[in-house]
């Protein structure tokens, strides 16, 4: 028997004993122990994101791999009982900064421990070790770059480099910097010109929900003329930055206003978004400025 749930449009299946009923949505109970899978606002799934998990509760967070996506996963004994914890992606787009995110716990008595050894085995739960973590910032999330910031731009809140340390930009300058997880954001005092970063709350990457996303952003930033779009790697002013992803170059007729950005599927599955815009009559100098080759 399997409990599905769907969110969005993301379908997730959960298998549980056939003796075990629904008591609620979401909730499956039987004698030997209960299911019990809830949605919620949702973070990164990478290895910052098992770190917090470990020091708030204690029991052996990992990242894995499963039928239903990547996952943080726990498994552990508590009061007589044997639990598995497993937090995927979700999917759909909810408004505002959030990951929308699927949790399923599963909590049986230790005598019948072999079901969640069955559990684990139909879900194909594997987990990551170290060495497949590529490269990661300071803080323990994934590290995509470096890409260039033009030493005027601010960010908002305080900007640290991969050893944990303040880093203090140079006025008029372009200089590389890697990026890690979370929402960021440069810009100039006018905000006429700047770079974000954003994760997607997408469970793939796909040439069509690209090319739809990608459409939107040429929209908002009033450009309808394509000087470049790519598809296979994912790369900003001709810097690599993933080998699965888009690149595009948008500007518009009267070539004022430029956006210029990436998306891509990093090593834990998330899908990301970089994007830079450039407008006014100083747009050149800063568009040579970010294409220099690093010093």
């Amino acid at each position: 028997m399997k409990c599905t749930s769907f969110y969005g449009t993301h379908e997730t299946e959960w298998p549980v004993p056939s003796s075990w009923s629904p008591v609620a949505e979401g909730v499956l109970i039987g004698t030997e122990g209960m299911l019990k899978v809830t949605f919620e606002e949702g973070e990164l799934i990478d290895p910052a994101r098992c770190l917090a998990a470990e020091r708030e509760r204690p029991c052996g967070w990992r990242l894995a791999r499963s039928t239903n996506g990547m996952s943080i996963t726990a498994r552990y004994r508590e009061s007589g009982h044997e639990v598995l914890v497993c937090r995927v992606r979700g999917g759909g787009a909810p408004p505002g900064d959030c990951l929308p995110e699927v949790s399923a716990v599963y909590v049986v008595k230790v005598d019948e421990v072999f079901i969640i050894d069955e559990v684990s085995a139909i879900l194909e739960i594997s987990y990551l070790d170290s060495e497949s973590f590529g490269r990661l910032d300071y803080q323990g999330h994934a590290a995509m770059g470096p890409v260039p910031i033009l030493g005027t731009w601010r960010p908002l809140g305080e900007l640290v480099d991969n050893r944990g340390e303040l880093v203090r930009l140079k006025a008029e300058t372009a200089f590389p910097i890697l990026v890690g997880g979370g929402w960021l954001s440069f810009r100039d005092e006018n905000e006429c010109c700047g770079v974000s970063l954003e994760p997607l709350p997408w469970r793939d990457l796909d040439a069509s929900k690209a090319n739809d996303y990608i459409r939107d952003v040429a929209i908002a930033r009033e450009c309808d003329v394509v000087l470049s779009l790519s598809f296979g790697a994912a790369s900003v002013w001709d810097k690599p930055i993933a080998d699965n992803g888009v690149s595009y170059d948008f500007t518009n007729k009267s070539g004022n206003n430029e956006a210029v950005g990436a998306l891509w599927l990093d090593q834990f599955k998330q899908v990301w978004h970089l994007q830079y815009w450039l407008s006014g009559m100083h747009k050149q100098p800063i568009r040579s400025a970010l294409q220099a080759d690093y010093p």
